[in-house]
């Protein structure tokens, strides 16, 4: 965890208008300025490799565009991250300078997402700028989505992931395609291309992040499952029996679908009289076992995930005390924790004020997130939206 701190620490003092936890509202020149401070950091901590030369002509190219078009940054950043991410896919974070690259490509992403775009010194012309480069970012990640399911694989005993938006992912095997918390912006005819894939969509809680009426649509035009907390998630499609609704502590497996699901019936701020119903999940398929916690933060359901059986794979909400939910799975009576991957999530959400769009870089340099020296972490995978992953036991 030294790596973690050191890490931290120099990227503070690279970016010194960012030292507050929460990420606060700054001009645009500022934030260019932030960026353009970290991608020099970047490129040394990429020294001698492929992405050392990338950065050094992006900052050049950006510096002199900001003279004439100050905004073109905000979308040039998108691009070039993806540019990044062909040359250094995801893997298990291992303290190499492979994974400290992909800390900093995702990092870099923060920066985009942090524009302000909702005070009221956020002028037409940011607002314009900061629409645009938001919406082709994620329409360039449901189209990787499609390629990844048309030109991918997946071989008898292997588990695909692939990182859709916020905490949305679709999880497939050779023998099923299935998905949880898919807030799919797509259109009408892109959201039933997608349900075609799907056998079964499922949903954590009735958060506008974690789905979208549109989809929920297309799952049941298409004879395809939805499977929810509450009644708010798809209330477009009525009492269809495709719809199940299930808010509830179950421990013994109810078949989805092929899937054995499990639920504990958590919250999202249990104590807030506009508290959310939201499903902690367990799946057990094709000899992969995934638990997947949404926005749930009622400490008594987190705990519970010990009494099920260990997950291969354990996601949850990098903001929402996850090394409660960390420990509750290496608590499993058969977990073994080197053979646990952890996937934080739900960073860099859009539809937060710029406070809140929870960044990556907070996720390493908080105490509570992945930033104590003192807790054993289990080894952990970071993706941004629009990239796929092949596990093998």
């Amino acid at each position: 965890m030294k790596k973690y701190l050191s890490f931290c620490l120099a990227l503070l003092l690279g970016v010194q208008s960012l030292l507050a936890f929460d990420w606060q509202p700054q001009s645009n020149a500022a934030l260019f300025r932030d960026m353009i401070e970290f991608a020099r950091q970047f490129a040394v901590d990429a020294r001698g490799t492929k992405a050392e030369k990338m950065l050094d002509e992006f900052i050049v190219k950006q510096e002199q565009k900001f003279e004439y078009d100050p905004l073109s940054w905000i979308e040039d950043t998108y691009k070039f991250v993806a540019k990044l991410e062909e040359n250094f896919p995801p893997m298990v974070d291992d303290g190499s300078q492979q994974a400290l690259i992909r800390r900093d490509i995702v990092l870099l992403v923060d920066f985009p997402v942090h524009v302000d775009n909702i005070s009221a010194a956020a002028t037409p012309e940011i607002k314009q700028a900061f629409e645009i480069a938001r919406d082709n970012y994620r329409a360039r990640a449901r189209k990787k989505v499609f390629d990844w399911l048309k030109k991918t694989k997946v071989k008898p005993g292997e588990l695909g992931i692939f990182k859709v938006y916020n905490m949305g992912y679709i999880f497939r095997t050779s023998e099923r395609t299935f998905a949880i918390d898919l807030c799919w912006h797509g259109n009408k005819a892109e959201s039933e291309r997608m349900a075609k894939e799907l056998s079964v969509v499922f949903v954590t809680h009735p958060h506008g992040d974690h789905y979208t009426d549109v989809m929920m649509q297309a799952m049941v035009d298409k004879g395809k499952k939805v499977f929810c907390s509450d009644p708010r998630v798809g209330k477009n499609i009525g009492d269809n029996p495709l719809r199940t609704i299930s808010w509830a502590d179950i421990m013994e497996p109810m078949d989805v679908e092929g899937i054995q699901v499990r639920t504990l019936a958590g919250h999202q701020n249990r104590k807030d009289p506009a508290s959310m119903p939201n499903n902690v999940y367990h799946f057990a398929f094709d000899g992969w076992t995934i638990v997947h916690n949404g926005d749930n933060s009622d400490a008594e359901r987190d705990a519970r995930v010990s009494e099920w059986s260990a997950p291969d794979v354990l996601i949850g909400a990098s903001w929402n005390k996850l090394q409660r939910l960390q420990t509750a799975a290496k608590a499993c009576k058969d977990a073994d924790p080197s053979r646990i991957l952890f996937i934080p999530s739900h960073e860099n959400e859009f539809g937060h004020r710029v406070q809140q769009r929870e960044s990556y870089r907070e996720l390493f340099c908080r105490t509570d997130r992945l930033g104590n020296p003192e807790y054993d972490y289990l080894p952990f995978e970071l993706m941004d939206i629009g990239e796929g992953i092949i596990l093998k036991k």
